[in-house]
């Protein structure tokens, strides 16, 4: 008959139990609720709206800018094509922007 002591059971479920506790990231509510952002992408769309509002060729300030999971969501009315083009070219040379997503409507 084998016996085991309670401590070679108890650290298999101890471990068990910090893996599955651990490691997420910290996750914020947008004012709106239906949204679910970490900190990162928090951090990653103020750095996007910053170089498109540095950048004279785009003209934010009628822009918005989103991001889930690194993928930039940028939506609003850009004055012209150009703009346009260049809001998406500005957003992907952001360090960390994994992909950009066009939701500009017609200027």
């Amino acid at each position: 008959m084998i016996k085991l002591s309670t401590t070679c059971l108890a650290a298999p479920m101890l471990a068990t139990t910090l893996i599955a506790c651990g490691g997420g990231s910290y996750q914020h509510r947008t004012e709106t609720g239906n949204t679910v952002a970490n900190s990162m992408d928090l951090h990653l769309a103020e750095r996007v709206r910053h170089a498109l509002a540095a950048d004279e060729r785009v003209a934010a300030g009628s822009l918005t800018v989103n991001v889930r999971e690194g993928v930039v969501y940028i939506s609003g009315s850009p004055r012209d094509s150009a703009a346009r083009q260049q809001a998406v070219v500005t957003a992907r040379r952001v360090p960390g922007v994994r992909s950009v997503v066009d939701n500009m409507g017609f200027y």
